[in-house]
């Protein structure tokens, strides 16, 4: 059993102190490792970074000899000593769903960020940890009761996967679906009725739980920060999630309440969907280096779609709201050049180079953003094909049961397998062209929503500059406009106009502000000074008939047969 111990000296430094204690079998060498990236965040996280006075000692405090190994590990000459004491720091100052952080009110911590363990004993090595913190401070974690202030875990893997947080001021609160007791606990000042909470919650639960023919879990806990910033970030774990949403004065909006029931969704999902039911390539993780894998149109995008269809399906969500936030996914996918040239499976496997974010322009897709219209094609091909017998929860329950259940991971074949399986519909056209290539997604879009009574409507982008020019702006601190992006094939495109320049003016007017973009005329030319590399330039913009960067929305059908209107019922749920 390695044993750790936390300590928050001083908590206005932000550094965590951490003590460790390996046992050894006294052999020359022995060798410690700090995770590489976190589960969840298909990146390199670099977590040593935030190490100081690392120092490792016999059980009497005198030094042992280390060395570097790599960026994230260290090499003990360790000849004869049957134990090792590993001290050091942690700064932690970053507060989201996957950091650690410390503060004089609170401490958060993710062990996948900031414990060390013994590379090749991921699944022997247990752990015993202790929390010295004040007395006042409750408890927070999948692995303990909030009275305590010590844990243990089984392995390097369920200690990797359990955040917890403490502090005197956590809001708790709990309630039962089915056999699972489901736990709210809140950090942060926040006006939310958590009774409310649980009533919306409880639809969406059950919904998954029914259609997954049970929960893996006796408990599970919703891990809030509501933060004073902007904030939205959600990370998926075997007992929890941990989530941070901001500004927290908004939290009684409509917009903000609805992307908290739609991340809270989301994750609980992942509960089975990559953590419970993973792809081979990710079993076991293995924190040391890189998990390539081509199936994140699976385990973020049909997350991504299942979590907001279980709120429509459950009775949370009505259509209209449903298909606005659907509608961000459409707009996201259609007003991305990078459709036409990398495949979302592709993208997949290039997380770990850019993954969050926005990278070269036009370069790549979204797991989350094709996959989760990927997921709806399929699940309404399926639907219509088993005329309401099935759907994509009845292929994703038989994937469930033929890997996940039994410890087992899983390949694109098993995948499509499945969808095959249920429909006895052919997948291999979805395959080659909108997992593996680069096809227009409009056809199969219009041809899955159709016999559900369900179309795609187009209508100019709200922002006039954007749709009769060519060209998104983003605002700066400074009051100028950054230009984000720009529709290939615009009157932008072709005027000498970089993305990252900077606009300066427009028609002669320095004060720009988005209700002066909105009045301009774009029925002629429209003049831009722009600051290029400290370059000023004008730019003539001659505008055209056509709109760019149009917004799609999913609607019903006017005028519905009762087919349509069935099978329509039986995907939203409004039987």
């Amino acid at each position: 059993m390695i044993k750790y111990s936390l300590s928050q000296e001083n908590p206005q430094r932000q550094y965590i102190q951490f003590q460790a204690e390996f046992p050894h079998d006294g052999t020359e060498q022995f060798a410690v490792q700090l995770p590489s990236w976190r589960p969840g965040r298909y990146e390199l996280g670099n977590f040593a970074k935030n190490i100081r006075n690392f120092k490792v000692t016999d059980e009497k405090g005198k030094p042992i000899p280390f060395s570097k190994n790599t960026k994230d590990s260290w090499k003990v000459e360790a000849t004869g000593y049957s134990v090792i004491h590993v001290n050091y720091n942690y700064y932690s100052a970053e507060l989201n769903g996957g950091s650690t952080f410390l503060n004089e009110e609170m401490m958060y911590v993710n062990p996948v960020n900031c414990f060390l363990y013994r590379p090749g004993f991921e699944e022997v090595d247990g752990f015993s940890v202790e929390l010295n913190l004040p007395n006042q401070y409750i408890l927070a974690s999948p692995l303990a009761e909030k009275t305590k202030k010590a844990f243990v875990a089984r392995n390097v893997h369920e200690l990797m996967d359990s955040p917890f947080m403490a502090s005197a001021s956590l809001d708790h609160h709990s309630f039962n679906v089915e056999k699972t007791t489901f736990h709210i606990w809140v950090n942060g000042k926040h006006s939310l009725d958590l009774n409310k909470i649980e009533a919306d919650f409880t639809p969406f639960c059950n919904a998954q739980i029914r259609d997954f023919n049970g929960f893996p879990q006796d408990d599970y806990l919703f891990m809030f920060h509501f933060l004073a910033q902007q904030s939205y970030h959600g990370v998926e774990h075997e007992k929890c999630t941990v989530i941070t949403l901001g500004p927290a004065e908004k939290l009684l909006t409509s917009a903000f309440y609805e992307e908290l029931l739609g991340v809270s969704s989301h994750e609980l999902y992942h509960t089975w969907n990559v953590k419970a039911l993973r792809p081979k390539d990710m079993l076991p993780y293995d924190y040391k280096r890189e998990n390539y894998s081509e199936l994140g149109y699976v385990y973020e995008g049909v997350t991504t779609y299942m979590g907001d269809w279980y709120l429509l399906n459950s009775g949370v969500f009505n259509f209209q709201t449903y298909a606005k936030h659907l509608g961000s996914y459409l707009n996201r996918h259609f007003q991305n050049q990078g459709r036409f040239n990398y495949s979302v499976a592709e993208s997949s496997f290039d997380t770990w180079l850019d993954g969050y974010l926005a990278g070269a322009p036009g370069r790549k897709t979204s797991i989350y953003t094709e996959g989760c219209l990927i997921a709806l094609i399929s699940d309404l091909m399926i639907l219509t094909a088993t005329n309401g017998q099935a759907n994509l929860a009845s292929a994703m329950l038989k994937l469930w049961n033929d890997f996940g259940a039994k410890g087992g991971g899983y390949s694109s074949n098993d995948y499509f397998n499945c969808l095959e399986s249920v429909s006895n519909l052919s997948f291999s056209e979805i395959r080659a062209q909108l997992v593996y290539g680069i096809s227009d997604f409009r056809p199969f879009l219009d041809d899955a929503l159709e016999p559900v009574g369900m179309k795609l409507t187009e209508s100019p982008n709200s922002n006039k500059f954007t749709s009769n020019v060519g060209i998104k702006l983003g605002e700066m601190p400074s009051g100028e406009f950054k230009i984000i992006d720009i529709a290939e094939g615009s009157p932008a495109d072709t005027s000498g106009i970089h993305i990252g320049d900077t606009i300066t003016a427009i028609n002669e007017t320095t004060e720009l502000t988005s209700d002066f973009l909105t009045a301009i005329d774009y029925e002629g030319k429209v003049e831009l000074k722009v600051n290029h590399l400290g370059n000023i330039t004008l730019c003539t913009i001659v505008c055209s008939a056509i709109t760019f960067f149009d917004n799609v929305q999913l609607e019903q059908l006017a005028n519905r047969s009762e087919s349509q209107l069935n099978l329509f019922n039986q995907w939203s749920g409004d039987k």
